[in-house]
């Protein structure tokens, strides 16, 4: 099976969605930043991430992965490209000073529900983890102190959102709490508008207030197909949930909420990548391997260059793999060329040597032979790849 290699993420025509997403303040940072977290990933263990660097002149700055993949990574490898861009274009990310404005708003919608003296009967229980966060921060608004006392008191769960309502019938079932025994109601940041009606409220027997309500993103991202994504997930899924739709792409300080999809290879569901970096969400900080390494592949001060649109990649010390993504039929994969041994070596010392002689000289060097014999070599091999648009001589 050959090489191949995948265009994951360029940030041509969404650079600020980039910028804000990573919060850094120049496209190559934030590919940089977008990169340190994505290796941290295990399942990329056995391929190669390699950032191409990005200029306005060079639409093919971005991020680029090559490995041997079977079927069902190849499909994983497209839905995390899939994933990044639709995180870039539309993840709102909501940091502490925002948490504490909806925190705020939440009290004023439940003061307005409940009224303070039913509110101070409650008994306020967070969900972990966020919710903790949110509990605080809550309690504070309303002027309370207290945040959790046995009884049969109303209960008041809160956490920071709620997206399929998973987590809420969890804790729930953990409690053994009904109707019957106690009254429960959730206290969230955002939750879907859909879960936040009385008429919901009856159905689910508990009510779910929220500070922001948002709407379902299906529709507008599968279109008719909605349905049909939709009847697959539900008979898919063996959890238990409140809804069943696409919810916002919201994103805490504290933690960059758990994405699941669909392998369409498999039919088996899989964990969604985590894109936000460690610096700006916390929980990111403790995920993944940090040591994992990337490479960087971008034009140099050097004459030799590989081409607009040519990326490459070292798989180990005998091989480098080349990718041309200006090549025809070839948009966002393509498979590779494959340059072993000398070959490899020659490749690597052209984009890292000040000269065509300079570089003679290296291999010379490193293989023990003449350097003019070896110059004949090199000169041959450059023109060969220069004429077929895969390295540039300025």
């Amino acid at each position: 099976m050959p090489f191949k290699a995948v265009k994951l993420y360029s940030p041509a025509g969404n650079a600020d969605k980039l910028l804000n997403l990573t919060g850094q303040p120049d496209i190559n940072s934030a590919l940089t930043v977008l990169v340190q977290t994505l290796i941290r990933d295990s399942r990329f263990n056995h391929s190669v991430m390699v950032l191409r660097l990005y200029s306005p002149e060079e639409e093919y700055g971005g991020i680029y992965l090559f490995g041997d993949f079977p079927p069902e990574e190849t499909e994983r490898v497209s839905r995390l490209a899939a994933h990044i861009l639709y995180t870039a274009e539309n993840s709102r990310f909501i940091g502490y000073r925002k948490a504490e404005e909806l925190a705020v708003l939440l009290a004023d919608k439940l003061i307005r529900k409940y009224g303070r003296e039913k509110l101070n009967s409650f008994e306020f229980r967070p969900v972990p983890r966020g919710g903790y966060i949110v509990c605080a921060l809550l309690l504070y608004a309303l002027g309370r102190v207290q945040a959790s006392a046995a009884g049969s008191r109303p209960l008041m769960l809160v956490d920071d959102a709620v997206f399929s309502g998973h987590r809420i019938l969890q804790t729930i079932e953990s409690l053994g709490l009904t109707e019957k025994t106690r009254e429960v109601s959730v206290a969230v940041l955002a939750a879907p508008e859909e879960l936040c009606t009385e008429e919901a409220a009856g159905r689910q027997g508990f009510s779910i207030i929220a500070a922001e309500e948002y709407e379902d993103s299906g529709p507008e991202i599968f279109g008719r197909d909605y349905p049909i994504w939709k009847d697959r997930w539900e008979k898919k899924t063996a959890e238990k949930v409140l809804w069943t739709g696409y919810p916002e792409a919201l994103v805490f300080a504290w933690s960059e909420p758990e994405s699941i999809f669909i392998n369409g290879v498999s039919g088996e569901l899989e964990a969604g990548f985590r894109l936000y970096p460690p610096e700006r969400c916390f929980r990111n900080r403790f995920e993944g391997n940090s040591e994992n390494q990337f490479q960087i592949h971008g034009d140099s001060s050097f004459p030799w260059n590989a081409a607009p649109g040519v990326v490459a990649a070292r798989l180990d010390e005998n091989r480098i793999v080349v990718a041309d993504f200006t090549a025809p039929h070839t948009e966002d994969s393509t498979d590779c060329f494959l340059l072993e041994g000398t070959a490899a070596d020659m490749w690597d010392m052209l984009l890292r040597t000040d000269s065509i002689r300079g570089a003679a000289q290296r291999l010379s060097d490193l293989y023990d032979v003449d350097s003019d014999e070896i110059l004949l070599d090199l000169e041959n091999f450059a023109r060969s790849l220069k004429k077929q648009g895969l390295l540039l001589n300025e």
